[in-house]
């Protein structure tokens, strides 16, 4: 086979598709499974990030700190999992919470989603290598052009072209 070394491409990119419908499946039984209620940011959990912003200066990446009372009326903490330079919440900023037992989220769409959209989009361009490349470089070989240049059907597409070249000459 001609193409071998596009085929491990192929293969990642249906892992990391599957992995997004797997993640997708679990988030929306999160979310259908759990209580929701308003929340406060407290306070942040910085860390030094290991990329450069574009001055060229580490940035700090804030996690938010929430605050919440679940239904039970016991209060609760949670650092979110997701964090960003700069912050998209101030302290003391009101944020909607998805809690059950075990686990609490910020309930906005980056939170909830961002990661399987990644995940998902690796996927795209795995499959995009894998499945369409190898199409395309076969297509568009040298022997592919010859080949569609000299078929029957070819030159009957072409005629009136062919024969106005003719004529000229």
């Amino acid at each position: 086979m001609k193409y071998k070394f596009f085929i491990p491409f192929a293969l990642i990119g249906i892992f990391f598709y599957l992995l997004s419908a797997l993640w997708a499946y679990l988030q929306i039984g999160f979310i259908n499974e759990s209580d929701s209620t308003i929340g406060y940011v407290t306070n942040f959990k910085y860390e030094y990030s290991l990329f450069r912003d574009r001055y060229n200066h580490h940035g700090l990446i804030y996690y938010p700190i929430v605050t919440f009372t679940d239904k039970n009326e016991k209060k609760r903490i949670f650092t979110s999992s997701l964090g960003s330079s700069p912050s998209p919440y101030d302290i003391g900023q009101q944020v909607k919470v998805l809690y059950n037992d075990s686990t609490a989220k910020i309930s906005d769409f980056r939170t909830l989603w961002s990661g399987i959209i990644f995940i998902a989009f690796m996927g795209t361009i795995f499959s995009a290598i894998g499945f369409y490349l190898p199409y395309f470089l076969a297509k568009h070989s040298e022997n592919y052009r010859i080949n569609l240049l000299n078929s029957k059907q070819h030159k009957r597409k072409h005629k009136y072209k062919i024969l106005r070249k003719n004529k000229r000459k």
